[in-house]
């Protein structure tokens, strides 16, 4: 990570953060493709998901939604 921000490498990682863009899942923190340059995350990579792939990680982002609520900060 340290070398594709160092070199704007523009490459793709698995990284999670919160998530603004794509509108198939609640606003929430959680790991997609991403690419990672030198002003950080560039943009979230959207997985061709079946149905039952999508309604599986709506399900776990609205599980972490609720497990952050929990949490006293």
């Amino acid at each position: 990570m340290v070398r594709a921000i160092r070199d704007d490498e523009h490459t793709v990682l698995t990284l999670s953060s919160l998530n603004t863009t794509l509108s198939k899942f609640d606003r929430a923190c959680f790991s997609l493709p991403r690419v990672l340059g030198a002003s950080g995350i560039i943009t979230a990579i959207e997985p061709a998901l079946d149905e039952q792939e999508l309604i599986a990680l709506q399900k776990s982002v609205a599980t972490l939604r609720a497990a952050a609520k929990d949490l006293r900060l």
